[in-house]
């Protein structure tokens, strides 16, 4: 069985926030499908049923946590901080070396969600990686939030007829303390890739969060919810807007634990207000503030483009409070 590492908590050359210098590995990992779900559920979220997907097995507050996808292919994923590179384990032809480089610099073809100026202060910042070699080709994108102790990292294939190979991982370094009443908003930003189960090729897309978090009412299960809007999808070769301002993303009323994970459903619908999307979201709270939220959605609709296909969008979000 393979060992599951965190992101290394590491700052990219040009422009992304450096942290610690070593690899997180959570201090119990679990099994996919076994992963501890808000508000003690159980079970692996994305296709492991209800709950949060595997990862830390008995998170804490004064804790750090990490989360994976279930059953995905990536296992592993280490950032080097010296080089901007990635190196991803067990993702079949993505070239010898597991290595992943950063694609061109903002406003350039194949980087149209990455905001990465090192001169321009932005409350977060979102990088896109490439497979350095390999038969199929592999895409991945990187956020960091502001304080450096939460991150996520996305990667999928365009190169399968289906969703084919690749995964999500998320995570927090450090604890959060959580408010004994009152409630907040979170803004931030939204990244990810969008592919397919019928066809090949990947999409880029982004968008702008907010999320309301009661801390009033914790002990009712129902304290959060969300919206991503302003969502474009992007041609990752052109940097061209293939689609602009897809329908509001919501994230339904859900529930937050103890130890500031959060997690619920998430839908939209079209202009004739007919569903159009569903799937889930799952997150962690951060800071002694409890002010920073780091989180994963992962919906699916279906492929006008293919009778009967299916588009999947997982995105990355990154969200502060004032």
């Amino acid at each position: 069985m393979k060992k599951i590492l965190g992101i290394l908590s590491l700052a990219a050359a040009g422009g992304l926030a450096a942290c610690d210098g070593n690899p997180l590995i959570p201090a119990a990992a679990v099994a996919p499908g076994a992963g501890g779900g808000a508000g003690g559920g159980t079970g692996g979220g994305v296709g492991g049923g209800s709950g949060l997907p595997p990862g830390t097995a008995s998170p804490v507050a004064t804790g750090a946590i990490f989360r994976m996808e279930d059953g995905s292919a990536a296992q592993t994923f280490v950032y080097d901080d010296a080089n901007d590179e990635f190196t991803i384990d067990n993702l079949p032809f993505d070239g010898n070396d597991n290595l992943y480089v950063r694609v061109p610099g903002p406003g350039t073809a194949g980087n149209p969600v990455v905001t990465l100026d090192p001169n321009v202060a932005l409350p977060h910042q979102f990088a896109v990686y490439d497979n350095d070699s390999g038969v199929n080709a592999y895409k991945l994108v990187y956020g960091v939030g502001t304080s450096t102790q939460t991150r996520f990292a996305i990667v999928r294939s365009p190169d399968y007829a289906d969703y084919g190979f690749g995964g999500f991982v998320y995570e927090r370094d450090g604890s959060v303390v959580i408010p004994q009443g009152g409630s907040a908003d979170f803004t931030g930003e939204y990244a990810g890739i969008r592919n397919f189960d019928s066809q090949g090729g990947v999409q880029l897309v982004d968008g702008d969060i907010l999320i309301n978090v009661d801390f009033e009412d914790l002990n009712a299960g129902d304290a959060v919810q969300g919206f991503i809007t302003g969502r474009n999808v992007y041609d990752p070769d052109t940097g061209n807007v293939l689609v602009a301002n897809l329908p509001t993303l919501t994230l339904n009323t859900g529930s937050i634990s103890d130890a500031g994970e959060i997690s619920g459903t998430a839908s939209s619908v079209d202009s004739g207000g007919d569903p159009f999307e569903t799937g889930e979201y799952f997150g962690i709270i951060s800071g002694t503030n409890a002010d920073e939220i780091v989180g994963i959605v992962v919906v699916t609709s279906d492929n006008p483009a293919t009778a009967g296909g299916k588009i999947q969008e997982t995105g990355g979000f990154l969200a502060n409070s004032p």
